[in-house]
């Protein structure tokens, strides 16, 4: 029997490290990993190896490296999603972060009346969360979904690591782009069991954006994301630090 693969969040329960602290271990060469489809997955029985490794020279138990908060925290802060709120109002697109196994860290933010509409049904849904590990097409930060309209997709990285990615939209290049997707969307409402006037109606409410937009929202959007989840990373780093020496410091007392 082939043996089972974990996936980043499920590694970092079961060795109580955080996914900072185990992609660094990985670019050392000091644990288990294998890439799979782009991604990280671990070996079960080699996580098991590691564990028992590092009990065998008794080492103290796995526990999350000082100053590094988990990521969940990062993407729970309270500065963090009134900026990505205003972000999204003021392009008009919708913003949902994904974790590195394309699980959502922050659901979707100002989500378009389209896309509600589609993931109303479960195989709207299921379809939309396929389009975000399989999309139809991905190239230059852009990837289109499966009913055709375009989002903007950039990572986060803390470290130098890429720990998740935003997805920002949808959005439509031009009349022709938005005429194929007006014509396919009977062939989508079917596929997905939606009701084909509602999404018809829906998509004269998504944006239209040029090249040079998509190009400018592309630059911001990485910039602007990134630096706010660098700025909540140092701070939660930065408070931690202050506690535990507090706690240093009440014990000397």
């Amino acid at each position: 029997m082939s043996d089972e693969l974990l996936t980043t969040r499920e590694v970092e329960r079961l060795v109580r490290l955080n996914r900072v602290t185990i992609y660094r271990l990985i670019r050392e060469g000091e644990f288990p990993a294998i890439k799979v489809g782009g991604q990280w997955r671990f070996p079960r029985s080699a996580i098991e190896a590691w564990l028992a490794k590092q009990a065998s020279v008794n080492l103290p138990a796995p526990s999350p490296e000082e100053g590094v908060p988990p990521l969940a925290d990062l993407f729970s802060d309270s500065e963090l999603r009134p900026v990505l709120k205003a972000f999204a109002e003021a392009t008009g697109l919708s913003i949902a972060i994904l974790d590195t196994d394309d699980q959502p860290v922050i659901e979707c933010l100002e989500c378009s009346p389209f896309c509600k509409a589609v993931q109303g049904t479960p195989q709207g849904a299921k379809a939309c969360r396929e389009s975000r590990i399989h999309p139809t097409e991905a190239e230059h930060g852009l990837l289109i979904c499966h009913a055709g309209l375009h989002y903007l997709t950039a990572p986060i990285e803390i470290e130098e690591q890429p720990v998740a990615r935003v997805l920002m939209g949808p959005f439509v290049r031009d009349e022709v782009h938005l005429e194929t997707i007006r014509q396919s969307l009977p062939d989508v409402a079917h596929r997905i069991g939606a009701d084909a006037h509602l999404l018809l109606e829906h998509l004269h409410q998504v944006q239209r954006l040029t090249p040079e937009q998509v190009n400018m929202l592309l630059r911001l959007l990485s910039r602007v994301i990134n630096t706010m989840v660098r700025l909540a990373y140092n701070r939660r780093k930065a408070d931690q630090r202050l506690k535990e020496i507090a706690r240093l410091a009440s014990s000397l007392e």
